[in-house]
């Protein structure tokens, strides 16, 4: 998520369906004109395999936004996956262009995403990394902690031996 700048917020629902074994509210939209609300759920059914018990690490940076920082948010306060390199940007309520005179208009919210969990939402602040590094440096974090877990995990000899020589390279570095 290091160079997402957002898209669709239903995306993270689709790609969380993988990462639960059953439907998780993940967050709800309250929008403002209408009064209604909209709560995004993980997908429950999807296409292959899924890795609900797999370690999951999210690589942000300053310009990770929007729906980029949602899925993060998300999956950070539901302790599904570690966030490693630097605060996001912090967008995160739906806003609206209005046209104003003389051509200019002006961009206001008109919804505010809230999570169950926190109950409240990045705007502003952006997402905090559970890991704070610097964008370059966050890959190499996360594929080390991804090595020692599957250390853990893993008691086949010849994938221990791999897994602890690539080990030994991050302290050669």
């Amino acid at each position: 998520m290091r160079k997402n700048s957002g898209g669709n917020g239903f995306m993270g629902g689709l790609i969380s369906g993988y990462l639960f074994d059953k439907p998780t509210h993940l967050n709800s939209i309250h929008w403002k004109p209408a009064g209604n609300i909209t709560e995004i759920w993980s997908q429950e059914k999807v296409q292959g395999k899924k890795v609900a018990n797999t370690p999951v690490y999210i690589l942000t940076s300053s310009d990770t936004f929007s729906a980029a920082e949602a899925f993060a948010y998300y999956l950070k306060h539901l302790e599904r996956a570690t966030i490693i390199g630097e605060a996001t940007k912090g967008g995160a309520n739906p806003w609206q262009y209005f046209p104003l005179e003389n051509g200019f208009k002006i961009a206001i919210p008109i919804a505010k995403a809230v999570n169950p969990i926190t109950k409240t939402n990045w705007e502003g602040t952006g997402v905090k990394p559970d890991i704070e590094t610097s964008r370059e440096k966050a890959f190499s974090t996360a594929y080390r902690l991804a090595l020692q877990e599957a250390k853990i995990s893993t008691a086949h000899p010849e994938h221990l031996k791999e897994i602890q020589q690539k080990l030994q390279d991050f302290v050669s570095l």
